[in-house]
């Protein structure tokens, strides 16, 4: 049912929706925030049955790069929600979409981590205000660049796969009856 980088990507989106309305449903939130969160839930649960039904006819170019970008939108809003809660692992949850651009692209995908710089920034600027501490511009750049790193680890290894795949003999027909 899932195969090659689409589906599995998502099977991922689709595995998220119980964990983020846990989450949604069990956090305490700051006045006005919880409508944004089930917005958040919402939308992802949307994109998590309509991405794979808009691609069933076929993956265009435009529907995968249209799904990396929802993916890093939605794990960046989700991030910053969650950011003025001391000790969250949420900023953590932006390496995915790292992971995604170097299934979908190759190394080259390395580069969407940059991508993930505005959400990191707000994330340690809402919780640098929640602990009264200083704004630390390397809890952003650091995360950054090791998501860049695992970017190029997962498009390299991603691009090796497809390049054996494509140098593989064709698969024997069937035996027939």
């Amino acid at each position: 049912m899932f195969r090659g980088p689409d589906g599995w990507i998502d099977a991922v989106r689709l595995a998220a929706v119980p964990f983020a309305v846990l989450e949604a449903a069990t956090e305490g939130y700051a006045e006005g925030e919880e409508p944004l969160a089930w917005l958040l839930v919402a939308s992802l649960a949307l994109a998590a049955v309509a991405l794979p039904l808009a691609g069933r006819s076929g993956r265009p170019a435009w529907l995968g790069a249209g799904a990396l970008v929802f993916d890093t939108a939605f794990l960046s809003a989700w991030a910053v929600l969650y950011a003025a809660e001391p000790g969250t692992p949420a900023r953590e949850l932006l390496v995915l979409a790292a992971v995604e651009a170097g299934l979908r692209y190759g190394p080259r995908g390395a580069l969407w981590a940059l991508a993930a710089l505005p959400a990191l920034a707000l994330f340690e600027l809402r919780l640098s205000n929640a602990l009264d501490a200083p704004f630390d511009v390397g809890h952003a750049v650091f995360p950054a660049g090791l998501y860049g790193l695992v970017g190029l680890v997962v498009g390299a290894l991603s691009e090796e796969r497809r390049r054996a795949g494509s140098r593989a003999p064709p698969a024997a027909p069937p035996p027939s009856a």
